[in-house]
């Protein structure tokens, strides 16, 4: 649920009839069938991930990073009108310090933080991500590195599983079946700068 109030969050449209982020519906299909003991979101924005995996893992504790305020309060207010507030733990920026302080148990940890992953997405510096599930966006408009130098930093004993975005299509939305193609491509793209890839990390 959204509440009125936050009708400017960023593709709006696609959060609610289902396509946002489709290429990661699996991922999330699996999280929640294997429920992790605790969630980890670096770039919680206004809260789609936090929010929407703190409903589908009530056993789950959550910790939301957001570095910017006005978009942490959204988040607090999505979370407030879906009933979990309660389990989700507000952050601001995630620094690799922060991530050094948690407990290296059960987690995943899901991180879009617009190109900040070459530094918080380090082993080196932080072990627990050797055994936490990693779900990285790969902001490569950023710093072309990321994409080679992110998933490279895992190497035995992990799998990773790059993917990539894709064309929406829209034409199994009956939601939208009263609007042509291009007014429907309009409300479903994502504004995203770039084609996008994401590393999915396991321990293997």
């Amino acid at each position: 649920m959204y509440p009125q109030s936050l009708i400017d969050a960023g593709g709006l449209v696609a959060k609610l009839v289902g396509s946002y982020e489709l290429e990661l519906h699996h991922v999330m299909d699996e999280w929640i069938e294997r429920r992790p003991a605790r969630v980890i979101n670096v770039g919680a924005a206004e809260g789609y991930f936090a929010v929407g995996l703190a409903r589908a893992l009530p056993g789950a504790a959550v910790l939301a990073f957001e570095a910017d305020d006005a978009t942490r309060a959204q988040c607090m207010e999505l979370a407030a009108a879906n009933g979990v507030a309660e389990r989700i733990v507000f952050a601001g920026e995630c620094t690799a310090a922060d991530l050094e302080r948690l407990d290296p148990g059960d987690a995943v940890v899901l991180c879009d933080c617009e190109g900040c992953e070459l530094e918080l997405i380090d082993p080196a510096r932080v072990p627990a991500l050797r055994t936490w599930e990693l779900l990285v966006e790969l902001h490569d408009f950023v710093d072309p590195a990321i994409s080679s130098t992110v998933p490279a930093r895992f190497g035995q004993g992990h799998r990773v599983e790059l993917i990539p975005s894709r064309a929406r299509r829209a034409e199994s939305l009956p939601e939208l079946n009263d609007l042509g193609p291009r007014e429907r491509q309009l409300l479903l793209g994502e504004r995203r700068p770039a084609p996008m890839e994401w590393a999915w990390i396991q321990s293997a």
